[in-house]
């Protein structure tokens, strides 16, 4: 592949690009996890067909990695690069029969181009490798390299050992986000968001810091420093006369570890919190793959009476059929379609439809990123139970909710002696 990348940028003619586009395939690990390593590589030999079968004459395609494809061609630019892949990840998306099973699949794909992104074949390689990461977080799929995603990767790398300390110093601090009933407006919980103040970066967004604590193994001290505070803050409200429920995110890698429930039941235990006050939400990717390594965690943190919620509902592949056989009690809708609600009809009907069918399904819904008041009528009138997004609050400090929760609410007795809190009125 290098040779061959070096030849290409010698002879490019003036105006043309040399392009490097990588594939990597998405879920293979759950294939050869769930179907055995044989299933894996039958996969793979699909892929490569399909590639060789769809590329223009002239590309070369090489594996570079255990689930990566790269394609190198000279084009007339960079934009019919991203249009060529892009046709091609959609065309690799048609399912694929492997025997009697019939497998959905998904590639991110990063690219590179000569002059542009570098002169040497092993630099322009590696720099569509780190376009790759960074389009496996994006709705497209498809990402060109700019300098400002080698800076970003090369920071992740240099925050392992801060985040290290930061973890053991107690640096990592917790946000809340009210969570409200949209029909009587009762506060009824909040998600806890891990938040992380560097002394020297400044604010590291979410999205770096638990990506270095996945790679480096720091996602259980991650996960449990925010439940600590979770249920801690939770114990609180609860001796106040106020209870509420607390919401903390997980990831699918700790639902691989067999421990993890039992440390969850330890912790409700140590803090005195009753199981159904506690909401941890997966995303929907951990739960809807056919990868069933996580379903004994689960099904015990169910049996727990511990609430389970699928998080950015709507943004991958699966179907709320698909949930039946899930035991989860809660659907969180991704906040770009409540967001596009009120002015894409597209999205309002994606809404209507999880709402409708979520209903029928006994199974709460939460729609995230509520931002407006035409998006919240139209969100109560489609029947949805729960709102969160910047409209009511955005994620705040405790010490910052405790004074929402005297400006923005009022106390209302229960029959048992406390008290709930409902919006006095939406700003």
């Amino acid at each position: 592949m290098l040779a061959s990348l070096e030849e290409a940028v010698k002879v490019r003619a003036p105006g043309e690009v040399v392009a490097v586009v990588q594939f990597d395939v998405s879920g293979l690990r759950d294939v050869n996890e769930s179907l055995g390593h044989a299933a894996g590589d039958k996969l793979l030999a699909e892929v490569a067909r399909r590639l060789r079968s769809l590329a223009p004459p002239a590309a070369l395609i090489a594996r570079v990695g255990g689930d990566e494809f790269a394609m190198t061609l000279r084009m007339a630019g960079t934009e019919e690069a991203v249009e060529l892949a892009t046709e091609l990840r959609r065309s690799l998306q048609d399912p694929m029969e492997l025997g009697s099973l019939t497998l959905d699949v998904d590639t991110a794909v990063g690219i590179a181009v000569h002059p542009d992104h570098g002169s040497e074949p092993a630099a322009l390689l590696q720099r569509a490798d780190v376009a790759n990461q960074a389009a496996k977080s994006m709705s497209s799929a498809v990402q060109v390299f700019n300098l400002g995603l080698e800076s970003r990767s090369a920071r992740r790398l240099g925050l392992a050992g801060d985040l290290r300390r930061a973890l053991e110093n107690g640096e990592v601090d917790v946000a809340f986000q009210p969570k409200v009933t949209l029909g009587s407006r009762q506060l009824v919980g909040v998600e806890c968001l891990a938040r992380w103040e560097h002394s020297a970066h400044g604010t590291v967004s979410p999205e770096d810091f638990v990506a270095v604590a996945e790679h480096t193994g720091q996602l259980g001290r991650l996960t449990e420093t925010v439940l600590m505070e979770g249920l801690r803050r939770c114990r609180q409200w609860a001796d106040a006369g106020r209870p509420l429920n607390v919401a903390v995110n997980l990831s699918s890698r700790t639902l691989v570890d067999p421990e993890f429930p039992n440390r969850v039941a330890q912790l409700l235990e140590e803090y005195g919190v009753p199981a159904d006050q506690l909401t941890l939400e997966i995303s929907e990717a951990g739960v809807t793959s056919e990868n069933e390594r996580p379903m004994p965690s689960l099904r015990r943190l169910h049996e727990l009476g511990i609430r389970l919620a699928v998080d950015d509902f709507g943004t991958g592949y699966s179907s709320l059929s698909q949930l039946r056989r899930l035991p989860v009690d809660e659907v969180k809708i991704d906040k770009t379609f409540v967001q596009g609600m009120a002015t894409d009809p597209g999205d309002l009907a994606i809404v209507r439809a999880v709402v409708d069918l979520s209903r029928h399904f006994g199974l709460a819904v939460v729609a995230e990123g509520v931002e407006s008041e035409l998006t919240l009528t139209l969100l109560e009138e489609i029947g949805c139970d729960i709102g969160q997004g910047f409209f009511f609050s955005r994620p705040l400090s405790y010490d910052r909710l405790e004074a929402w929760f005297a400006a923005q609410t009022e106390p209302e007795p229960t029959s048992v002696g406390g008290e709930v809190r409902r919006l006095r009125a939406v700003p």
